[in-house]
């Protein structure tokens, strides 16, 4: 079978979670899709992010040629929001409709690993599964400016209604997406995890990343971009409450400055932290898994999420997790045990910070559980499940949403 992964829209200079999930897959797909043929489409921009596929011997990169498009974005940025809703919904077909049948040409089935597309994005005639992974314009949308929920708006709702299937990480996400959308239901959601790459994150490092950041020898880690819905403030205030009672816990954060930075790094100035809040930005990736390794803790307190790449990447590190009470997570931990606290709830957070760090007993249990735990979120289990759907696709048999066992 020819697979077409569709990465026009990954961004390279993007450090997070998107690029981790699509390079994780990819990776997942060169270990056990030997049997199929995978075509990656590209873009001269970000062609250099899947330069390491093209010496697999059942891998080709295409790239696309997107020059012609280049004056339509510059005329686009222009516009008022009322002209490119329209232009969102429906000048695309007419304007990628030559790169839609050279997509269709080189593929059997096209799996589109991340939406919102980018202005460059052909709707093949052929069998296509989209990942979504979140719709949190839909519960947050003060998180967004009007044209960044416009964007979404239009670009979600013209994936679904082309795709013959919609991939969910969690079977919260799946719910979420049929009670969003009425296209879909059983029949058309598959859920699907997300994967780490758990030999990576489980050999030690020999690197001592705590001495080259100047850390100190037991801290929290946080590996988050600052955006909103990622509610550091709510780590921040605990460690403010506990500092109170003259208890200072540091905290190391990584990930780049987006939305919510300001507000972030002017509370840990107003009030005091600066001595024990480590903020290094974004930092390798070989850093991240050393950064985990040598956590203390694991801690997230996401308002929002499909699933959690962090949580996974902790697990696989061997590093006890704390995490907020929100449904994906509650999910996450039916298969991995990990402390759970109400997102908003500084003071009890603040109350799991202080049992958990007296508490090693219970950490160590857990760690070795999740060594367990984590091998289902393989990526390659997910490769798996993935190819699974797509010679079902092929073979124009879908059947109803099998999801996790």
């Amino acid at each position: 079978m020819k697979i077409g992964v569709n990465c026009l829209g990954a961004d390279p200079s993007y450090k997070g979670g998107t690029n981790s999930f699509i390079l994780g897959l990819l990776d997942g797909f060169s270990r056990v899709g030997g049997l199929h043929e995978f075509k990656i489409f590209v873009t001269r921009s970000n062609r250099a992010m899947f330069e390491r596929y093209e010496a697999a011997p059942n891998f080709d990169v295409v790239e696309i040629d997107e020059a012609d498009h280049r004056w339509l974005r510059a005329i686009h940025m222009r516009l008022p929001l009322s002209i490119k809703r329209l232009l969102l919904r429906h000048a695309r077909d007419v304007l990628d409709s030559r790169h839609a049948g050279a997509l269709a040409h080189h593929a059997d089935v096209l799996y589109v690993p991340y939406v919102p597309p980018p202005r460059l994005f052909p709707f093949p005639d052929a069998p296509t599964v989209y990942s979504i992974h979140d719709i949190q314009q839909v519960h947050y949308p003060e998180f967004f400016t009007e044209e960044e929920l416009v964007q979404r708006e239009a670009a979600f709702a013209k994936c679904v209604e082309h795709a013959t299937v919609v991939q969910a990480s969690s079977h919260y996400m799946a719910h979420d997406f049929q009670a969003h959308f009425p296209k879909l239901d059983q029949s058309n959601v598959e859920v699907i995890p997300e994967g780490v790459d758990i030999e990576f994150f489980s050999q030690r490092r020999d690197d001592d990343v705590v001495a080259r950041y100047e850390l100190p020898d037991s801290f929290l880690f946080t590996p988050a971009q600052l955006w909103h819905h990622k509610n550091h403030l709510t780590i921040l205030k605990a460690l403010s409450r506990l500092k109170e009672r003259g208890f200072v816990i540091p905290l190391v954060l990584t990930g780049a400055k987006y939305s919510s930075s300001e507000e972030v790094l002017d509370f840990i100035a107003a009030n005091g932290l600066d001595a024990q809040v480590f903020y290094l930005g974004v930092v390798p990736f070989e850093d991240i898994v050393a950064l985990h390794q040598r956590a203390r803790y694991l801690v997230t307190a996401s308002l929002y999420e499909s699933s959690s790449i962090p949580i996974l990447e902790a697990a696989a590190a061997g590093t006890p997790i704390i995490a907020s009470r929100i449904l994906p997570h509650e999910e996450m931990a039916e298969h991995l045990q990990m402390r759970l606290f109400a997102p908003t709830d500084d003071a009890e957070l603040a109350g799991v910070l202080s049992d958990a760090w007296a508490d090693e007993e219970t950490s160590t249990a857990q760690v070795a559980a999740n060594r367990v735990g984590i091998q289902r979120y393989s990526w390659d289990n997910a490769a798996w499940m993935y190819l699974e759907l797509f010679e079902r696709l092929q073979a124009r048999e879908l059947a109803p949403a099998s999801g996790l066992a």
